[in-house]
């Protein structure tokens, strides 16, 4: 895949992790704002290795681009819904 770097932090007790540009992250221990884009968002369940699938909103699956792509972004995480200090590792090869 490249050179990517990996972030950790916690919602709540549940560790999550998040692959990102190397640009995009900041260095080790740094506290950084987090916003996902549920577009690309893949959720896994570790016990039973269930995926979950965002639901497409009714506006999305009719209408024009404009209403798609609004519909997308109202889905998006606040960085005030997330972990205030992800940790970061760069895992660059």
């Amino acid at each position: 895949m490249g050179m990517e770097t990996m972030v950790f932090f916690n919602i709540g007790a549940v560790e999550v992790s998040a692959r990102v540009a190397p640009a995009a992250a900041g260095d080790a221990g740094q506290r950084m704002p987090l916003m996902a884009d549920l577009r690309h968002m893949h959720v896994i369940d570790p016990k039973t290795t269930t995926f979950f699938s965002r639901p497409t909103p009714i506006c999305a699956r009719r209408g024009s681009a404009r209403a798609r792509r609004r519909a997308a972004t109202r889905h998006a995480i606040r960085p005030s819904a997330i972990a205030p200090a992800p940790r970061v590792s760069d895992n660059r090869h």
